[in-house]
């Protein structure tokens, strides 16, 4: 489901959210690559963040985690409506916003500048490349919207679709090394790391009962 209200407040890139130099992935590489592309999103994630390993194993972890977790609920309810490649892909994109190299395409190409919270700043860029489904469904993911609305950056509508509850679902329950865990300890490991006064932390604080209820949901699908 699309935001039915955004606001484009913007500010300047916190330098916290850039970890890896600009250097890995070109911005006109950006505007050309095929975002249905599998194969080919998983290269730019690999070249994007070679130099920052936690976060390119993340990604890649989640994006596993995804498709496993897409493959279960479309074997078990095939009724429902699961697009598996279209999952990975959003996974795969899910922190996109995190490359300095998405930045600068905004400002290059778009009339956006970057808000630097990564979630927003991806979900910009796929606009920006006329991929609003792919937008909507990592715009959202985990606790970027309370994030948003603490540092007044964008006002958003959290897509409900299966897909990118799949998303939270696996983001949540998966450390920034790929290693796999449940929600709980990854609210500790976000803490220990990001400081309990963090704007990460009390961010989860507000959206704890909305992402229990989607990791709930989504084992209800797979049992």
């Amino acid at each position: 489901n699309a935001g039915d209200e955004r606001t484009l407040l913007t500010r300047p890139t916190r330098s916290s959210d850039i970890d890896m130099p600009a250097n890995s992935v070109s911005i006109d590489s950006l505007h050309q690559i095929d975002l249905s592309d599998t194969n080919r999103l998983r290269s730019l994630i690999e070249s994007g963040f070679s130099d920052s390993t936690n976060r390119r194993d993340h990604i890649l972890a989640v994006a596993d985690f995804a498709r496993e977790v897409a493959t279960a609920i479309h074997q078990k309810h095939p009724g429902l409506a699961v697009d598996i490649d279209e999952i990975e892909r959003a996974a795969l994109l899910h922190d996109i916003g995190y490359l300095p190299a998405v930045k600068e395409y905004l400002c290059k190409y778009t009339e956006l500048l970057p808000t630097g919270w990564h979630p927003v700043d991806g979900a910009y860029f796929l606009r920006s490349r006329g991929e609003e489904r792919l937008a909507d469904l990592i715009e959202g993911h985990g606790n970027s919207l309370e994030v948003a609305k603490l540092q007044h950056l964008a006002t958003f509508t959290i897509s409900t679709d299966l897909a990118a509850m799949i998303i939270t679902f696996c983001d949540c329950q998966t450390d920034p090394t790929g290693k796999r865990l449940d929600y709980e300890s990854r609210l500790e490991e976000i803490k220990l790391r990001k400081g309990a006064s963090s704007v990460e932390v009390l961010a989860h604080e507000q959206a704890k009962p909305r992402i229990r209820q989607i990791i709930e949901e989504i084992k209800n699908l797979i049992a």
